[in-house]
């Protein structure tokens, strides 16, 4: 392999440059487009050959992709590392004798490929951005598909993948050019999007290295012909967005047709982003789409729950939240400031929470049991807050923190499984012991019984109660309140509480009720035992009911 010295107007690192000959021996056409020919390298299954046609040759801008190609040499190791997986970049040049007529750039990866076509004969095909757009629309009994079909979360999580790859371009000032639904692959294992046909792409304020193209369906009306441009970039994302939320694979993408339907499970702030960026002026830059999106889910697609407002609509599934926990500095003696208060929500996501309205009645409820801890400046800095969410199995959306520290929370999302508690039970044991240690590591100590809040609709649908034993038995011993919504069975929730005098309670005068032990110094000792009883396990709070009303949470 020979290099070429960099050439005067590059500003980047050498570009490798190979010559036909070393594998002509091996090349395999693949497919074909209007500019070139792609080869398959039968020796190098991870690399493929684009080669020029011949008349494509005379109208070429070589040094124009030979500067795409070094400027990423003077990039940071991350953003290379991001683009290196977001694209097929050109890795070397390809000369014929002294003509250079094409490039080597990766393979795509297999996951990016499924079968569809006729069932007698189906090939193997990319998942490209159009399929997203033909989503809804059945399938003749002759033909296969093997393409998945994302949900609309999956469906979003893809379009922020999409949204940083642009915008880690723009920083760099490189336009995308020919953005499409050809030019746009992606997977959802995990979800990710390949942006191909770089050489469509160039660096603002140079000339590209074919002649300017835009795809049909994906013209941006105001550019008359003249070169794209981040503006036209932007409005390629909300051409991207909006065929695939809406499955529309052909309307002529405007701000009246965005708006005129707005799909109930879109977020309206994503559609009035979709709606500014196929809109003549003032279209919101890359930067803008990434702290917006970041915003919207910042959970990774989980409600956002302001800790003093109302729920924000937010789709799929969460991450941990980036949250100050356990910050404190520790000290040798602890003290008041010292002493922590663990509460523990966890709430019931499982499909009967839907028809009756629980998930979003929940969802109100947070910020109001949020405040209750915060509002008494005796226990407030003291009281620490997790949300754990169950149907088929359990997780932690929000792990332990200060409340004082939570400016906004994950919300619920209904799932479409059944309940089953004993995953809850099983994770909240283990939970509250990584807590508990973590805590006391850092010299903190816990002064009360953490106390567990239960909030279910459900009918269990499994075997909960070894695990249940298993986690009252912990040698914090935890209190359980359970709280049953509609379709709970009240026989199962007397079961699961353990402290009566809370029975009846709102979650949020529960938590008030349990933090006035501490408040006045009644705390509730740990050398006192607690052996559950026969006669605990049955509601002693007289005509006190553990189901409460929805808009009673």
């Amino acid at each position: 392999m020979t290099e070429l010295p960099r050439s005067s107007g590059s500003t980047g690192s050498k570009v490798s440059v190979i010559p036909f000959a070393s594998i002509s021996q091996n090349v395999e056409r693949l497919s074909e487009g209007g500019e070139g020919i792609v080869f398959r390298i039968r020796n190098q299954p991870h690399l493929v050959y684009k080669e020029y046609k011949a008349n494509q040759l005379p109208h070429l801008n070589i040094q124009a992709l030979e500067d795409l190609m070094s400027i990423i040499g003077t990039w940071e190791a991350s953003h290379q590392a991001r683009l290196l997986s977001r694209t097929v970049w050109p890795q070397s040049l390809v000369a014929h004798g002294s003509e250079k007529r094409g490039f080597l750039m990766p393979a795509i990866e297999e996951n990016f490929y499924r079968r569809y076509g006729l069932r007698s004969n189906p090939k193997r095909v990319l998942c490209d951005w159009n399929q997203l757009s033909y989503q809804d629309a059945p399938l003749p009994a002759h033909m296969i598909s093997e393409v998945p079909r994302p949900s609309v979360e999956e469906k979003i999580m893809l379009i922020k993948d999409l949204v940083a790859t642009v915008d880690l371009l723009h920083q760099h000032d490189i336009i995308v050019g020919d953005m499409s639904g050809k030019n746009l692959i992606w997977t959802t294992q995990p979800n990710r999007v390949i942006i191909i046909d770089c050489d469509s792409f160039r660096i603002d304020g140079r000339k590209g290295v074919c002649v300017h193209k835009e795809s049909p369906g994906w013209i941006d009306p105001t550019l008359q012909g003249r070169q794209t441009c981040k503006e036209s970039d932007i409005y390629k994302l909300g051409v991207a967005a909006f065929r695939s939320l809406w499955n529309d694979p052909s309307s002529v993408v405007t701000p009246e047709v965005v708006n005129r339907s707005r799909p109930s499970d879109i977020p309206g702030d994503l559609i009035s982003l979709i709606s500014a960026s196929v809109g003549a002026t003032n279209r919101p830059s890359s930067g803008e789409w990434v702290r917006r999106l970041d915003q919207l889910f910042k959970f990774n697609g989980r409600p956002v729950v302001a800790a003093t407002g109302t729920p924000v609509a937010g789709i799929s599934r969460p991450t941990r939240p980036q949250i100050n926990t356990l910050s404190a500095t520790p000290r040798t003696n602890p003290s008041k400031e010292q002493e922590s208060l663990l509460f523990y929500i966890v709430c019931d996501e499982s499909g009967s929470m839907g028809p009756n309205g629980g998930i979003a009645a929940i969802n109100q409820a947070l910020p109001a049991m949020h405040a209750t801890l915060v509002a008494d400046p005796m226990f407030a800095d003291q009281s620490r807050l997790a949300i754990i969410v169950f149907s088929d199995n359990a997780e932690v959306i929000l792990p332990l923190c200060k409340v004082t520290d939570i400016a906004d929370m994950p919300g619920l999302e209904l799932s479409r499984n059944d309940a089953r508690f004993r995953p809850a039970f099983e994770l909240l044991h283990d939970v509250i012991e990584h807590d508990i240690s973590m805590l006391n590591a850092q010299g903190f100590s816990v002064a009360m019984r953490p106390l567990v809040i239960f909030i279910s609709g459900s009918k269990p649908n499994d075997s909960w109660q070894p695990a249940y034993d298993s986690l009252i038995k912990h040698h914090s011993r935890p209190q359980i309140l359970a709280i049953g919504v509609e379709a709970a069975e009240p026989e199962v929730l007397n079961k699961i509480t353990t402290i009566r005098d809370l029975i009846g309670l709102s979650p949020s005068r529960a938590l008030s009720r349990y933090a006035s032990f501490y408040r006045a110094d009644e705390i509730m000792s740990a050398s006192r035992p607690f052996v559950p009883t026969q006669d605990s396990n049955k509601n002693s709070g007289g005509s006190k009911r553990p189901i409460i009303q929805m808009k009673n949470l």
